[in-house]
């Protein structure tokens, strides 16, 4: 998601910052040392460092190596001509670069910033247009956990309209990356996986063309009893209780990699009882007159697709 792309980013800046800090630390010290073995005033001596022990001499060479970076100052300072030069190239280094991290730590902290901040105010604003409207407690839960999910489902997910250089694709890579995309869910039918083995160009049109998603919230209907069926389900997650006319429930509930309401592809069909979402529910939409529209494109796949319809109307 594009929360946690800028996170890493943050992280991997900080990162960077840390571990050049620790190189710059590393050579003002080896510096230190020589200077020391080459019997010249140097920082360990007169800083009073030589003698410490590793983890103290470590860190008052690393808060050196910090405070070029920063306005901060500390007691350790250059003692001798090398360990000045070396200063000055830190400093230099120092102005060249750190503003350039500095600027890009301040616009990923402002993005992280924006982002919070404009979901904060649309969800604030939707909760004075419910109240302002008397919407009931129970349906407005219902609506934000609702908008929560699906929030979260875009946020983490790369929608298709944000990546315009999709738009570029030819027509039959689109269609073969949407049936990359469906097909798992929908093959565990044996009507479609047999068309995905042996007419794939045709199952790439209708996983392109003639499915849809389509997400419901919790005690949501689908679809009651009597209704015109229009679409057949297929179910990417979440769960799904079906009632018949007397009450009786399918147990268990409806779940991932199954299929609902597959009647209205072969005949004209009216629901038999009521589908609730029992939790928010990711679907897969079959528009049943795109799918005829696109299997009857070639012989082949039309008469398959009407020998397979005279069988199950038959049962």
């Amino acid at each position: 998601s594009e929360w946690t792309f800028i996170v890493l980013t943050l992280a991997r800046m900080l990162l960077f910052v840390l571990v050049l800090n620790h190189v710059i630390a590393c050579l003002w010290f080896f510096i230190g040392r020589c200077s020391m073995e080459s019997q010249v005033t140097n920082w360990i001596e007169v800083g009073d460092v030589d003698g410490k022990d590793l983890a103290y001499m470590y860190t008052t060479s690393l808060h050196w190596s910090l405070t070029q970076f920063t306005p901060a100052s500390m007691d350790i300072s250059a003692r001798n001509v090398w360990e000045r030069i070396f200063s000055i190239i830190v400093l230099f280094f120092a102005m060249v670069t750190f503003s350039s991290i500095v600027a890009s730590i301040t616009g990923s902290m402002t993005s992280l910033r924006n982002m919070r901040a404009d979901d904060m105010k649309q969800f604030w604003l939707l909760r004075r247009y419910l109240r302002q409207r008397k919407v009931t407690n129970d349906l407005s839960n219902r609506i934000f956990k609702f908008l929560e999910h699906h929030l979260k489902v875009q946020s983490s997910q790369v929608q298709a309209p944000n990546v315009k250089i999709l738009s570029g694709l030819s027509e039959a890579l689109r269609n073969e990356m949407t049936h990359q995309m469906h097909s798992p869910q929908i093959i565990g039918h044996p009507f479609f996986a047999r068309l995905s083995a042996t007419m794939n160009q045709i199952m790439h049109r209708v996983c392109s063309y003639a499915l849809k998603p389509q997400v419901y919230a919790e005690q949501e209907p689908v679809f009651a009893w009597g209704d015109e069926g229009k679409r057949m389900y297929f179910v990417k997650g979440g769960e799904l209780e079906y009632k018949i006319m007397d009450g009786t429930k399918l147990n268990p509930p409806i779940q991932a990699r199954e299929w609902i309401s597959e009647a209205v592809l072969w005949v004209p069909w009216r629901h038999q009882g009521d589908l609730l979402a029992i939790s928010t529910v990711d679907l897969l939409v079959l528009n049943p007159v795109t799918f005829a529209e696109h299997m009857g494109g070639h012989p082949r796949s039309w008469v398959y697709a009407k020998k397979y319809a005279l069988t199950f109307a038959s049962l």
